[in-house]
């Protein structure tokens, strides 16, 4: 039974003696300049709110620098907001009034390399959809989710920009 108890403890600990949390390759840069965002929507003040959480999202990024200028930057990062689009998804059979909107905004998203202006990934399409739900009325809803649809993409953004290599 000892021996038995032995092995098994054995295999158990040895087997994940190789495992890391965290990636596996290294990036080729360090550091990282975003370009002022490109708003083509009609959603106002798109541009400097997402500007603002993109930003913060690398800064929390700990395998990259945020930089203040292409000079200083490892890769640029051009974000291009392309459409915002909100669609009803229920209504109410009395009024014909939207009781809830599905939200989508998509990004168009490049990365280059800042000296040598190779090219990581060009015009990477990038979509986050969510539903808001009308109470009373949909300005309001629409408001309220507009933060946190921005973030979400901004996460998957920054995600884009640090997976696996």
């Amino acid at each position: 039974m000892r021996v038995v108890f032995s092995f098994i403890f054995s295999i158990l600990f040895t087997s994940c003696s190789s495992y890391h949390l965290g990636m596996d390759q290294e990036l080729p840069f360090s550091s990282i300049y975003i370009t002022p965002v490109v708003n083509n929507t009609q959603a106002p003040q798109t541009q400097a709110l997402f500007s603002k959480v993109l930003r913060d999202q690398f800064v929390q990024e700990p395998s990259l620098v945020l930089v203040g200028s292409e000079q200083n930057a490892g890769a640029v990062l051009n974000v291009e907001i392309s459409s915002y689009d909100r669609i009803m998804s229920a209504h109410d059979e009395d009024t014909d009034l939207a009781r809830s909107y599905q939200l989508k905004i998509v990004a168009s998203c490049s990365l280059l390399d800042a000296r040598s202006g190779q090219v990581y990934f060009r015009n990477r399409s990038l979509d986050i959809k969510t539903t808001a739900y009308n109470e009373d009325h949909i300005s309001r809803a629409q408001n309220q989710n507009f933060p946190s649809i921005l973030d979400a993409l901004a996460k998957k953004i920054v995600e884009e920009v640090v997976g696996v290599w």
